[in-house]
């Protein structure tokens, strides 16, 4: 099961803009403001912009599955802080399970690699409730949960 909400006029948050891009892209300022090729994110305003995005994503999936029943819950790598907060203003820290510390911002591999840690560490068996968050550029945010 799944729960997802997008944003995208938040986009300029965080990019890294191809040349041309101003023939695709909604003007702004925040756009290409490193440059052409070149990283940009607005870390804190990204937080504070997707913070009631994100929790609405795991309260709407908790509608449809029992969150509690689960046995660890899974985050993109962007920060434990943030994340942390997340899940604890949700009622789900206690089930975090970060490898930020570990290997920093790895994107769109920080769920399978944290649940492939998760595992090898027995932190996880086959049959369990897994969760999944994610917040991502572009502004898309996702919840989900699975058996293992």
């Amino acid at each position: 099961m799944f729960a997802f909400e997008s944003r995208p006029d938040l986009a300029d948050l965080c990019n890294i803009p191809i040349h041309g891009f101003e023939r695709f892209a909604t003007p702004s300022e925040r756009i290409g403001k490193n440059g052409c090729g070149r990283f940009t994110s607005y870390g804190s305003k990204l937080v504070d912009e997707g913070r009631p995005h994100i929790l609405r994503v795991m309260r709407s999936l908790g509608k449809h599955v029992p969150l509690l029943e689960a046995t660890a819950l899974f985050t993109h790598a962007s920060s434990k802080r943030d994340w942390q907060d997340f899940a604890d203003a949700a009622e789900l820290g206690h089930l975090l399970y970060s490898i930020f510390p570990t290997t920093g911002n790895i994107v769109s591999a920080s769920v399978p690699a944290a649940i492939a840690s998760a595992a090898g560490e027995g932190h996880i068996a086959r049959g369990d409730r897994l969760l999944g968050w994610v917040g991502s550029a572009g502004m898309s945010y996702g919840a989900g949960s699975f058996i293992y």
